[in-house]
């Protein structure tokens, strides 16, 4: 028994937590990215700037050792948002094609298990995928509406959400859900023209938003430039001796990433209505913000 046995109870135990960091750890690599949640990423997000931090400090310049740090965890987490983003966006212009397939089978006679079955072995892209995995679990003896309200929380898009809501009460109420698919459907179509539509019209802002960090930037060199000069070279001790360019500097450079870090998110939520989107903005500004200090101040 596990009393008599108590090696192997506590293999039988290591085992097992090895197994969850091993999950942990493979998830983010066999899961599609916009199904995955950031808390799993982090780990790969963080140990690259970790470990390059550490080997490099005090090897370095202590600033041009944080940028480069900045840039080995901005760079990978950016690309991550960017492109998990781009694959909901395509799953979600691949929706009213799905939904009008799957009317017209329906129409012709074929219930809705038919009918994933059929488009399983048609549909490719992101959606094909969802769609065979729909149609897997029907096979096993899963609800359909149980099934779809399960793409619903895997794929977290508000066109997806309504869509599939208006698909599940639909197919509860009635087998024949033409109709209620050829709704779900031009929906679909309305909801992605509108947000084209809305990120075109957005977009003048985040221009604005660059424009005023740049008329910012170029405030401070002038300020920089001209009135600390004046005072540093002010003979009197007085004076002389309060002034401390290198420390003023630091805090026009510590105010500019501040700033560069709440314009970026701004940008974000602006321009797509996602704090996230304000990432990429964010790492840009603090890049030319870090450029411009180290290279034209």
């Amino acid at each position: 028994g596990t009393w008599e046995n108590p090696p192997a109870f506590r293999f039988g135990k290591w085992r097992r937590g090895f197994n969850k960091i091993k999950s942990f750890l493979l998830y983010p690599i066999i899961e599609m990215p916009y199904v995955v949640k950031f808390k799993y990423l982090l780990f790969y997000l963080l140990l690259p700037p970790l470990v390059f931090f550490t080997i490099f400090y005090g090897k370095m310049e202590f600033d041009y050792l944080l940028f480069t740090t900045f840039l080995a965890f901005g760079l990978p987490t950016v690309f991550f948002v960017e492109y998990r983003e781009r694959l909901l966006r395509k799953a979600e212009g691949e929706l009213p094609d799905f939904l009008k397939q799957l009317a017209s089978l329906n129409e012709a006679g074929l219930n809705v298990v038919e009918a994933l079955k059929n488009l399983s072995e048609s549909e490719a892209g992101i959606l094909g995928k969802e769609i065979k995995t729909i149609k897997i679990r029907v096979e096993w003896g899963e609800l359909v509406t149980s099934a779809f309200i399960k793409l619903e929380r895997r794929i977290k898009s508000s066109v997806f959400q309504k869509a599939i809501s208006m698909l599940v009460k639909a197919i509860e109420a009635s087998p024949t859900i033409k109709e209620a698919l050829v709704v779900a459907s031009n929906f679909s179509e309305l909801e992605i023209e509108m947000r084209k539509r809305l990120r075109a019209m957005m977009s003048s802002y985040i221009i604005i938003i660059y424009l005023a960090f740049g008329v910012f930037l170029y405030t401070t060199y002038v300020l920089i430039k001209n009135m600390i000069s004046v005072f540093a070279s002010i003979e009197a001790p007085q004076f002389a001796g309060n002034v401390n360019l290198a420390e003023l500097e630091s805090v026009f450079l510590e105010t500019s990433i501040l700033v560069s870090v709440f314009s970026g998110l701004a940008a974000g939520i602006m321009g797509e209505g996602r704090i996230e989107a304000g990432l990429k903005h964010v790492f840009i500004l603090v890049a030319i913000t870090y450029v411009f200090f180290k290279f034209l101040v």
